[in-house]
């Protein structure tokens, strides 16, 4: 089920954003495209980078999410977002098992 935010961020973005490498695992196992890029091409890599979440960037690499996408002002975005996105990420998480 495809599911994007306002800004064009699927699932598996927000997630990243949020360090959630329990819902990223969820997500990547059910088929979740690691490269696919937000409106603003951002890559679910690029946000947890910005976010510092290792692990999963190291699971999104795996995974083959090679795709950096931009960088610029990722961290304002990520602030300016918050946790109100990362419910839909568990939501569809929930919704694949």
């Amino acid at each position: 089920v495809p599911m994007a935010s306002l800004y064009g961020m699927s699932a598996l973005h927000l997630a990243a954003m949020r360090g959630h490498i329990g819902v990223i695992n969820e997500l990547l196992e059910s088929g979740a495209d690691p490269n696919k890029l937000s409106f603003r091409n951002y890559s679910a890599r690029a946000l947890a980078e910005a976010a510092g979440h290792d692990e999963v960037i190291h699971a999104l690499q795996g995974a083959g999410g090679g795709v950096n996408g931009n960088t610029a002002s990722v961290s304002g975005l990520y602030g300016a977002l918050g946790a109100t996105f990362c419910v839909c990420a568990a939501v569809y998480a929930a919704r694949l098992t």
